[in-house]
């Protein structure tokens, strides 16, 4: 049967959409993140997930380039999808279900535009529109990606107060399907909430939720935790740790970013 399975990395980058707010700076951010699971079957799967990202905001528009290296250790049936999503493919690509390969290259590059289109400031909270082309660019010889192209559009909202933020996001993706291969176009959501600690230091929590892409196969269910740390006022890292609870969900994972503002 054939799964779909996601990273944590659609939570992280909702929750910062929601704490890059500088206008007319442009924004890199190197990441790192290691996810493993079983997802239905009998062995573990473990994949590490390297972005770079790429933004530039200005007024209430923004613009982003995200760049992945993906490398995959695991059952031959799981390939790459839209940065670290896998989807068990019966071992069309890559092997079959019961054999372990290692493999690793270029993920899929995912361009993104977002347009705010409604700010309070009195009562602090704003909604925002983005779309997202994830480009097929990431190798389905090896497993690395479907090769074809996806389309999402979502809306996002934020609601701040003197020490805590909430935020969240409600979404729709446009699949594109590989040859054998009819995926379901999914809606998704991400909520979740932030508390400063202190000037320099924010904690949050946040749930996502996607869609099955496939009948019969499990919807995509994760919790997050993470910490932002304010090196300067140009710098910051954050560090988290995530928890799935559905088949098409990484069991564990961990990740850390580098922001830099300029």
């Amino acid at each position: 049967m054939q799964k779909i399975i996601t990273s944590g990395w659609i939570a992280i980058a909702a929750i910062l959409s929601f704490s890059a707010h500088a206008e007319g700076t442009f924004n890199l951010s190197i990441g790192s993140e290691y996810t493993s699971g079983k997802y239905g079957t009998a062995t573990s799967t473990s994949v590490w997930f390297f972005p770079v990202t790429t933004s530039y905001r200005q007024d209430s528009t923004s613009f982003s380039l995200t760049v992945p290296y993906v490398r995959i250790t695991g059952a031959g049936g799981v390939i790459g999808a839209i940065g670290n999503q896998f989807q068990m493919n019966g071992g069309t690509s890559g092997g079959t279900n019961g054999s372990r390969r290692t493999t690793a290259g270029l993920g899929d590059v995912v361009l993104s535009a977002t347009q705010n289109i409604y700010t309070n400031t009195e009562q602090d909270w704003a909604i925002d529109l983005a779309g997202n082309i994830k480009f097929g660019t990431a190798d389905s010889t090896k497993g690395l990606g479907t090769g074809k192209n996806d389309y999402s559009v979502q809306a996002d909202f934020s609601k701040y107060f003197e020490d805590t933020d909430l935020f969240g996001t409600i979404g729709w993706r446009m699949m594109g399907d590989p040859a054998g291969i009819n995926f379901k176009n999914p809606w998704f959501t991400s909520v979740g909430a932030g508390y400063s600690l202190s000037q320099t230091t924010r904690i949050g929590l946040a749930y996502d939720f996607r869609q099955s892409l496939i009948d019969g196969t499990a919807n995509f269910s994760e919790l997050l935790a993470f910490i932002n740390y304010n090196l300067s006022d140009q710098s910051r890292i954050q560090l988290y740790l995530l928890k799935g609870y559905t088949d098409n969900s990484p069991d564990l994972g961990m990740g850390a970013m580098l922001n830099l503002s300029y």
